[in-house]
């Protein structure tokens, strides 16, 4: 495996793992469990975001140093 396909892996999981930290608030209370308040949807929407925010801004840098 080399660094460029660990990098990839690495990402997808890290994606993943904020994808399913951010959305647990909803999950949970679609599940039935007790409401989840807005502060802290607000809260899991905002992470999500900033955290495809960060990945889009790493593959623009990544594919430009590996470009020159």
């Amino acid at each position: 495996m080399n660094a460029r396909t660990t990098t990839r892996l690495l990402t997808s999981l890290a994606s993943v793992a904020a994808f399913l930290a951010a959305a647990a608030p909803v999950l949970a209370q679609e599940a039935g469990h007790a409401p989840v308040p807005a502060e802290r949807r607000l809260l899991a929407v905002g992470i999500l975001v900033a955290f495809l925010a960060l990945m889009i801004v790493w593959a623009w840098l990544y594919r430009r140093v590996n470009r020159a």
